[in-house]
């Protein structure tokens, strides 16, 4: 009977690493994802105002501005800082740059306006986000942050190609620059897929600081009313609150990238935290976290799973069960890999450790979980009280 047990639960073990391994793999956003090119390129482009809330950002600002501004944009464009009156060093970067431009011959606009040094219970990146929307002359409203380069002097006219009467938002995608760790840079590039498929109904959220939207929308709708309180999360408001079924472009292709400076672990770790605050507040959140933690749950099960069988061939002497096991294992990877591969080579990226990458993200949501648990609430939001 002992030995009839013993059988039974080897073949369990045998069978399920088996099936797992042929099916885990697929429960991807990579697999699921399919590379969905530019929308309207026939359309004519619109005047576009780009938007950078600063602050204490001197050297990103003298870094990439200048790119910014001499951007191929027939139609012509306006760019607008804004800042804290009273921070002098990028009052002083600003006059710099500015000087330059025009000693070169510029011909769009440039602008500077500032908040309140008074402002309180409100998040100052929103509310600067919601002055320079207020300064635009334009309708189409592109917000950048201060620390992303374009990749090209042809950036702008890729990300407003598909600014069509029809569209309210358009998504862009920014990868972290050289000096990141691979890791960092897959792991943006492993949720974008996520966010990115969802665009095709009604868009979620970004996790990428770079998106376009209608400034008519925003302030008919009153801008970031009803999460002001929260320091962050000021894209993923924007594409949450003003996503409209079927209304969401995207502009992916690598001309359309802006390259994001290598962020510090400090502002790595948080903005991942902060998320985690921020979702309570998003729309249509259900669905997307169903599917993400269906994905991972197959991952968690299979490694379970195989670690499980791998425990009890050794036990029992069972070196068939061993080789299943191991067979499994290579199985899985194999077939993973070829997942990653085939989606990351269709966008244009490059990470040879994707199919190892996959379980450090399965895991490291969880210390991200851990670490938003046992948070100060009060560093989520400007009411310290």
């Amino acid at each position: 009977m002992v030995e009839m047990l013993s059988d039974n639960v080897a073949i369990i073990l045998g069978i399920a690493a088996l099936l797992l391994a042929l099916t885990t793999p697929f429960f991807s956003p990579l697999f699921r994802w399919k590379r969905k090119e530019e929308e309207a390129h026939d359309v004519d482009l619109q005047p576009v105002s780009i938007i950078i809330a600063s602050h204490d950002d001197a050297q990103q600002l003298e870094k990439h501005l200048p790119s910014i501004l001499q951007q191929d944009y027939p139609v012509g464009y306006e760019v607008i800082v804004v800042i804290q009156k009273g921070d002098h060093d990028v009052e002083d970067a600003l006059k710099r740059i500015k000087y330059t431009y025009e000693q070169q011959g510029g011909d769009a606009h440039f602008y500077v306006t500032y908040i309140p040094q008074t402002s309180r219970y409100m998040s100052r990146r929103k509310l600067a986000i919601t002055l320079g929307v207020k300064a635009a002359k334009n309708e189409w409203l592109l917000l950048l942050d201060s620390d992303c380069a374009p990749s090209s002097p042809q950036w702008l006219a890729a990300m407003a190609r598909p600014c069509a009467d029809e569209k309210s938002l358009v998504v862009g995608y920014s990868s972290y620059d050289a000096d990141t760790s691979s890791f960092k840079r897959y792991e943006r590039f492993y949720h974008f897929c996520y966010l990115l498929r969802e665009c095709g109904t009604q868009a979620y959220r970004t996790n990428c600081p770079i998106v376009m939207f209608r400034k008519s929308q925003f302030m008919s709708q009153n801008g970031y009313l009803g999460n002001l309180e929260l320091v962050r999360g000021e894209y993923d408001f924007l594409v949450n609150k003003y996503a409209e079924p079927d209304a969401t472009a995207i502009s992916v292709s690598p001309t359309a990238w802006v390259i994001q400076d290598s962020p510090t672990r400090k502002s790595w770790l948080n903005a991942h935290v902060y998320y985690m605050e921020t979702r309570k507040l998003l729309q249509r959140g259900f669905l997307h976290r169903l599917v993400f933690g269906a994905d991972q749950v197959a991952m968690r099960l299979f490694t379970c799973v195989s670690l499980a069988a791998l425990a009890y061939s050794v036990l029992t002497l069972n070196w068939l069960l061993l080789g299943v096991t191991l067979l499994s294992v290579v199985l899985e990877l194999l077939l993973r890999y070829w997942v990653d591969k085939r989606a990351i080579h269709r966008f244009g990226e490059s990470f040879p450790w994707a199919f190892v990458y996959d379980r450090v993200i399965m895991w490291s949501d969880l210390y991200f979980m851990m670490r938003h648990k046992f948070a100060d609430r009060r560093d989520f939001t400007t009411h310290k009280q």
